[in-house]
């Protein structure tokens, strides 16, 4: 449903994943998998941490690791990414980590220190250079 809301509003984004049909496979995996192990470990082991302090009864699970990666890209996008809306846009990923933390829902913390993370590889990292842009269809 919600598929078919931004179809309708902003119809450009039916076309958006044909841009470019020959793939660039890369991109899915540029995040790296020595920043993405230690970011899953740390968000799953921590959001399984305060999971057994009494948030949840059953413990955390895969789903609180992914939440941590989750925070870790959006993070770093909120600092190093390309479009303006969409850094903005970002920025709500950490702020439903820490409304997810009010009734103790695990995955909030899981996403709380994926942002953390991602915040300080994006602050780590080298600078991009102008008019190196990773998105799609950018000049």
């Amino acid at each position: 449903m919600a598929a078919g809301v931004v179809q309708t509003v902003f119809p450009s984004v039916i076309d958006a994943p044909a841009r470019r049909p020959q793939g660039e496979r890369w991109r899915a995996v540029r995040f790296g998998t020595r920043r993405m192990l230690p970011v899953f470990a740390a968000s799953g082991v921590t959001a399984q941490a305060v999971s057994t302090a009494g948030w949840s009864v059953r413990g955390g699970g895969d789903s609180v690791a992914i939440c941590g990666l989750v925070g870790a890209l959006a993070a770093r996008y909120a600092v190093r990414g390309g479009a303006a809306p969409l850094r903005r846009g970002a920025l709500l990923v950490p702020a439903a980590g820490l409304v997810l933390c009010l009734p103790a829902d695990h995955h909030g913390a899981g996403l709380v220190v994926g942002c953390g993370a991602g915040l300080g590889l994006a602050l780590r990292g080298p600078a991009r250079e102008a008019g190196t842009s990773t998105e799609p269809g950018a000049a």
